[in-house]
């Protein structure tokens, strides 16, 4: 997991670039985009979804982190698995 600043909020998404399985929070943030240091791949931080063909959708939800405080567990920690927002 890694939280992420962009533009005034704080994001919470899946630390795994699914193009490379490399980091994403050692990559580049501009506006609502993360992109991946190795290979370049860009990732919308509000769906997840990504901006490049040779991209698929991040694992896990990136969830805009909206309070003072944000909790995050992994989905083994949640009733049936099923993510919460």
């Amino acid at each position: 997991m890694s939280l992420v600043v962009a533009e005034q909020e704080v994001f919470a998404i899946h630390d795994v670039c699914s193009h490379s399985a490399v980091s994403l929070s050692e990559g580049e943030v501009d506006g609502c985009t993360v992109m991946c240091w190795l290979h370049d791949s860009r990732f919308d931080l509000c769906t997840g979804e990504p901006l490049d063909r040779t991209t698929s959708l991040l694992s896990g939800p990136t969830l805009p982190a909206t309070a003072s405080v944000c909790w995050i567990r992994p989905h083994s920690w949640l009733p049936n698995g099923a993510p919460s927002r």
